[in-house]
């Protein structure tokens, strides 16, 4: 090709400069093949047939370097052809390459270029990629006459730019799976917060938000920022700005935000970025990543609302359970109170005895049941705590087996015990709990066997120390019995909730099937273990293990041990004065504060058998305030937790706030878990939960009085005499009926305000109402009007729930029902004792004795008015005094003075 170049100059210069112009020619050219071969460059030209430029048999000259591109040697290799050349052009190019050269030279104006991509076969049939291009000389008409060109190989470029394509798809790939988004922003010099800086957002990350391209979503800052959630936008911004301005780069770009989508919906995304800085730390550039955490969002929101929805169902049970608690205990301590009360009397004939007596058991029985549900609250709350100290383990046996022995009632059963002679005789550890496993390991056994042994046995042994050292001992205890056993299946199910066995066989056995449930989470609780072996129709036997503290070297030893393997079994009245002596103590003082008189009815009959000096009473916290400012010192204050207006914590606070510093112990009928703390914590000295117990009231009664009166034998200070028995009479209605009238003139008022219908219930007078209907319910309960306590248990709920158009429309209808109740037992009253009053009485004597009476009240001498009324009721009065008299004694009862002196002045018109 270079040849012929020369070729063509020689005809256009004349003979006498031929030479000079070859030796130049030469020259150049030389320079120009090194030039070219070091570029790697393939030169080509043709000669063009006139009017036909794709005529196969045009001239064509390819150079040795185009040649060797294509790992040929000479022309013999690669023919001085164009089909050499179009026969190596890739199949799916050929027609495209070859229409692009015609078009080239076809186009007579000389504006249609010459420069295309494509790819050639080389010699060992591989294709490279080839950029070619070229011009061509044209006649005046603009005819093609010549074209030459160049070849360059672009192989090697060609193939790092298709695999950065690969990877780059490769990674669009990743990012959409991975849902990101990729964005970037050139920062404008020392402003890198400039709205002018040029952002790039990818375009998974527009489909991220719904849009499609940059006309949906521009390359601006705005875009993105004027989505940003109103509460998120703030915080956001400022981020950014801190990690660019942050020269150290130590600050993170790595926050999460809302940003509104095309179809206004916000998602949640997470977004984190680096910068490039220069050397003075100055933001240059920063490129980062947004993920779409929707999904993750949505399923952690599920998740806290599961969460809370089951915290708020844990709520509600622990609050169920409470107020259930205070329901059934309220009107239990009146029916156990009363029972126990009257078992006090010996003159009562063996049939009203042995009712008694299944009255107060199944009573138990019942509080039983509620201890089991309450205990399991506790648990699972985490609430129940171990309590670890020192105990006798013969008097823990002792008291078990006696608790027990009421079980076997009618039942053929012999109740053996087997204690090792060698048990430690002092443990610590949470006595309450180890007596609780083994009670309901006892009660099972007695509970689902009918005839046969039931046999308990305790030993020990160590788990550390030497012997007579203090260490851990391993108390194991062992209950059997032979009764009808259980399955495999049975023994898998034992330890379910609400579970209960052998249903088939003993369909009348009464319990929640909580027991067994309560014992293996109490063992757990004490790090011990629970084994049970039993066999249908043989029996079943439960084994204990349970780390305990071991106090000393002393031993039970064999005389005890020998008492407790003789112990029989005595009746149940019997087995109680066993456990509770409660013998006189002729002094100290009591005053017991509660809304309800029933309950202080109850409270003073069980206080009877200490024939204490001064038994006092009032009706709400402000009365023994009153008392209190009086001067009064008790040794113990009874308090009621419930009541109106101003209930017993907070009574108990301002009379602690008043300086008294004597014992005042809580009575509730809330035994939930927790309440215990709440009282310690707010002023009380100790609690007793409803129906009182009357073991735990000897406790209390004995720890506060009489241990602290030993060598006494009055209160000083105090002019009183012992309280006069209280027996079950037909005053305990009029008591009620009081009760009831009492809170009828309250709740009266409540809902005269409702006629105004724009008049809002205050908090206080809601509460109020509460406080009323629930102490109705109790003592409507108790007289047995269990119809009339159920509708006020449903108005008290209205209360609490702020149900004000529930108590609006119902609450009248139920007060109306209520006077009927009052007005019935009047009428029957009327009926059943016409012969108690008087036609005449002796109104010197009547006016002389309420003279003095009054006095007494104006003194404040209760004992003096006690007296004076005690005479005159022993008198025949009319109606009219009776009804004074009765008046009287209930004022008396609750030491209103001011009341009574009232009540005579209106008697006597004064």
């Amino acid at each position: 090709m270079i040849d012929n170049y020369g070729e063509y100059k020689y005809e256009k210069y004349g003979e006498g400069e031929l030479e000079k112009a070859r030796e130049l020619n030469e020259r150049q050219l030389s320079m120009l093949n090194l030039v070219i071969r070091a570029t790697k460059i393939g030169l080509w030209s043709s000669e063009i047939s006139y009017d036909d430029s794709g005529n196969s048999s045009n001239a064509f000259n390819w150079s040795d370097e185009f040649r060797r591109m294509l790992g040929f040697k000479d022309i013999d290799d690669f023919p001085n052809t164009l089909e050499a050349w179009a026969q190596r052009l890739h199949p799916d190019e050929r027609e495209e390459v070859l229409e692009h050269a015609r078009r080239h030279l076809n186009d007579k104006t000389g504006r249609t270029p010459y420069n295309i991509e494509y790819r050639l076969k080389n010699k060992g049939g591989e294709y490279n990629y080839f950029r070619a291009a070229g011009e061509t000389f044209r006649d005046e008409e603009g005819n093609a006459l010549r074209i030459a060109g160049a070849l360059i190989d672009i192989s090697e470029t060609k193939n790092i730019l298709l695999d950065n394509e690969l990877q780059l798809a490769k990674l669009n790939l990743t990012v959409r799976a991975s849902k990101a988004g990729l964005w970037d922003m050139e920062v404008v010099q020392d402003d890198p917060v400039n709205e002018n800086n040029i952002f790039t957002w990818s375009d998974e990350f527009r489909r991220m938000l719904g849009f499609e391209d940059e006309r949906d979503f521009p390359n601006i800052l705005s875009s993105w920022s004027d989505r940003l959630h109103p509460d998120d936008k703030p915080g956001t911004l400022e981020a950014l700005k801190k990690h660019l301005f942050d020269k150290t780069g130590r600050t993170p770009y790595n926050i999460e935000y809302r940003l509104k989508k095309k179809n206004g919906e916000y998602a949640y995304y997470r977004a984190s970025g680096e910068s490039i800085r220069d050397e003075e730390g100055s933001a240059l550039r920063i490129a980062g990543a947004l993920l779409d955490l929707t999904e993750e969002k949505k399923i952690l929101f599920e998740v806290e609302r599961h969460r809370l929805e089951a915290e708020k169902a844990n709520l509600a049970k622990s609050e169920f359970l409470r107020t259930i608690s205070h329901e059934i205990r309220t009107p239990m301590n009146a029916i156990l109170g009363i029972s126990e009360i009257l078992l006090q009397n010996n003159a009562l004939d063996a049939n009203t005895i042995e009712g008694l007596e299944k009255i107060y058991t199944s009573g138990d029985m019942m509080l039983g049941i509620i201890n089991d549900v309450l205990d399991l609250s506790k648990i699972e709350a985490g609430k129940l705590e171990l309590i670890t100290a020192n105990y006798e383990t013969a008097s823990l046996i002792s008291d078990t087996a006696q608790l027990n022995m009421m079980r076997i009632g009618s039942k053929s059963i012999e109740f053996e015990l087997d204690i090792d002679e060698n048990l430690p005789a002092v443990l610590s550890g949470d006595e309450l709990r180890v007596k609780q496993v083994l009670n309901n390991l006892l009660s099972n056994a007695f509970k689902y066997t009918d005839e046969g042994t039931v046999k308990m046995s305790v030993t020990s042994e160590k788990s550390g120390g030497k012997a007579g050292e203090s260490g851990e001992e391993i108390l194991i205890m062992t209950v059997s019995d032979t009764g009808k056993g259980l399955t495999r299946e049975q023994i898998d199910r034992l330890f379910d909730e609400f579970s209960r066995f052998n249903q088939e066989s003993h369909k009348a056995a009464e319990g929640t099937g909580l027991g067994m449930s309560i014992t293996r989470s109490l063992v757990n609780m004490m790090n011990g273990t629970i084994d049970v072996k039993s066999e249908p129709d043989k029996g079943s036997v439960f084994t204990v293990r349970l780390p305990q503290g071991r106090v000393g070297s002393d031993i039970v030893g064999k005389e005890i041990s020998d008492n407790l393997y003789k112990f029989k079994t005595v009746g149940r009245a019997q087995m109680k004065r066993a456990q509770i002596t409660r013998e006189p103590i002729r002094s100290g003082s009591v005053l017991i504060v509660d809304d309800v008189e029933t309950n202080i009815f109850v409270a003073k009959g069980l206080l009877l058998p200490y024939e204490l000096m001064v038994v006092d009473s009032v009706d709400s916290g402000f009365g023994a305030i009153e008392k209190i400012k009086g001067g009064w010192e008790y040794d113990i204050i009874f308090m009621d937790h419930m009541m109106p207006e101003l209930d017993g914590v907070e009574t108990t606070r301002i009379i602690r706030e008043m300086g008294y510093d004597k014992p005042i112990v809580a009575l509730t009928a809330n035994a939930v878990s927790g309440q215990a703390e709440i009282f310690l914590k707010n002023g009380f000295d100790d609690f007793i939960s409803k129906p009182i117990d009357i073991r735990r009231l000897n406790s209390v009664v004995n720890r506060l009085i009489r241990d602290k009166h030993l060598h006494l034998t009055e209160t000083p200070g105090i002019a009183a005499k012992p309280a006069d028995p209280v027996t079950l009479n037909p005053e305990f209605i009029e008591i009620i009926v009081r009760d009831v009238n009492k809170s009828l003139a309250a709740l009266d008022s409540f809902i005269a305000k409702s006629a105004d219908s724009d008049y809002k219930y205050t908090e206080e007078e809601t509460r109020g109402y509460v406080v009323h209907m629930h102490g109705m319910k109790s003592a409507l309960a108790n007289a047995g009007k269990i119809d009339l306590s159920a509708a006020a248990l449903k108005f008290e709920q209205y209360g609490r729930d702020g149900n004000i158009s529930g108590i609006k429309s119902g609450t009248p209808d139920f007060l109306d029902s209520l006077r009927f109740f009052i007005e019935e037992i009047n009428l029957q009253s009327e009926d059943n004792n016409t012969d108690i009053y008087a036609e005449t009485e002796d109104s010197g004597y009547l006016s002389e004795m309420l003279a003095e009476l009054k006095r007494s009240c104006e003194d404040y001498d209760e004992d003096g008015a006690d007296e004076i009324l005690t005479g005159l009721r022993k008198e025949k009065w009319t109606k009219r005094t009776s009804g004074l008299l009765k008046e009287i004694a209930v004022q008396l009862l609750h030491s209103d003075f001011d009341e009574i002196s009232g009540s005579i002045d209106k008697f006597t018109g004064s």
